[in-house]
């Protein structure tokens, strides 16, 4: 009977040990689950933080890099961070990396080539050489690029609402000089669709041909 009993004594025990271990067991998957929860959780709180600022704001295509490298840099951390206390200080600082990259701040004018003559940007020598000459698009500096493709994106945001456009996007597909602090070229976008037959645009009697998007006239302010 003494024997019968410890015998129940020590499977008690062993349950006891077996029932804590497997409480420990789930305890522990419960902890990873929530952990890796959280992790996509900050990840794709990164993700929408940069897509963010690339709605509100311009960069080049250095800072678009920038903020990529950022993002990739951040979900790696995120991944191997044991703790969510380091997962909340590894997306506070990557927002703040963020923050700093370089933005672009260029506003412009466009004209069309009629309104740009009649306001007197433009010359009748300067639709003389324009109907006559068109130049090579690398002769335009990458600076002025940047700034033209910029200017021409955020006239896109106001009027075509609920887009994400980026400046890769835009394309200045034909330049035909700059006068008087004016830069006279075509520029495309992925956006929208331009007629394939050789259009004309007559000023003062001189006729302008071209095929594509309409020829602009782009002033920095």
């Amino acid at each position: 009977m003494r024997k019968k009993l410890v015998l129940i004594i020590v499977l008690l025990f062993i349950m006891n040990i077996f029932s804590a271990c497997t409480q420990n067991v789930e305890s522990d998957s419960n902890r990873k689950k929530i952990l890796e929860d959280y992790k996509r959780y900050a990840v794709s709180d990164i993700i929408s933080y940069k897509e963010d600022k690339i709605a509100k704001n311009f960069y080049s295509g250095a800072g678009y890099s920038k903020l990529n490298d950022i993002v990739e840099c951040t979900t790696i951390k995120i991944n191997i961070a044991n703790e969510m206390a380091n997962i909340d200080i590894i997306c506070v600082e990557a927002k703040k990396e963020m923050d700093m990259v370089d933005k672009i701040d260029v506003e412009g004018y466009f004209y069309s080539l009629q309104d740009a003559y009649t306001n007197g940007k433009l010359t009748i020598a300067n639709i003389q050489t324009i109907a006559t000459s068109r130049l090579d698009v690398n002769q335009l500096g990458i600076k002025e690029q940047l700034a033209i493709k910029t200017s021409y994106l955020n006239l896109l945001k106001k009027e075509i609402d609920g887009k994400d456009f980026l400046v890769e996007d835009i394309s200045i597909m034909s330049y035909y000089g700059e006068y008087n602090g004016c830069y006279v070229v075509q520029i495309g976008d992925s956006y929208s669709d331009y007629p394939a037959e050789m259009l004309k645009c007559v000023i003062s009697n001189i006729v302008i041909n071209f095929s594509g998007p309409s020829i602009l006239v782009w002033e920095k302010n």
